[in-house]
């Protein structure tokens, strides 16, 4: 654990150790299959190398220009969705859609997002949440619909 005012510096192997050891096997298993899964697509992958706070996050950037942020894998067993960062893109940009995203991810067991959500901020949802088979596949259904619309809205 780092001291108030200490910067660690975060890499894969370093972030993975980490997780396991707070949150156990289970819940690195999921991340590394979101990372297995996200490999090869429209994505990229950055750890936050800085954190005083000890909460280092593992994003999944959309690879556009510029790229949009849309998930954070915490260390503290959390998955963070970026609707701050996502509303700066079309058409996420309007409140419906990213309403629309709430329900879906709504959809999968473990994920409870309030209808009182403010739809501007950091909101986060349990990584346990995504451990069963279909509720992870539901999951990755759901990032994908969220890309195809963000791509979708560019070639308008």
């Amino acid at each position: 654990m780092n001291r108030p005012g200490n910067i660690k510096k975060w890499d894969s192997v370093a972030w993975f150790e980490e997780l396991e050891k707070r949150r156990g096997q289970e819940e690195a298993k999921i991340v590394r299959k979101m990372e297995q899964w996200a490999t090869g697509g429209p994505f990229q992958f950055r750890w936050s190398s800085r954190r005083k706070d000890d909460r280092a996050t593992f994003w999944m950037f959309l690879t556009s220009e510029p790229p949009c942020r849309l998930l954070g894998f915490r260390l503290d067993g959390k998955i963070e969705i970026r609707f701050g960062d996502l509303m700066k893109f079309r058409p996420f940009n309007e409140e419906g859609f990213r309403r629309s995203l709430t329900d879906r991810l709504n959809r999968i067991a473990g994920i409870n997002l309030s209808e009182a959500l403010k739809l501007t901020g950091y909101p986060s949802v349990p990584i346990s949440a995504i451990k069963d088979e279909g509720d992870a596949t539901s999951f990755f259904e759901t990032i994908e619909w969220c890309i195809k619309e963000i791509k979708e809205a560019k070639i308008d």
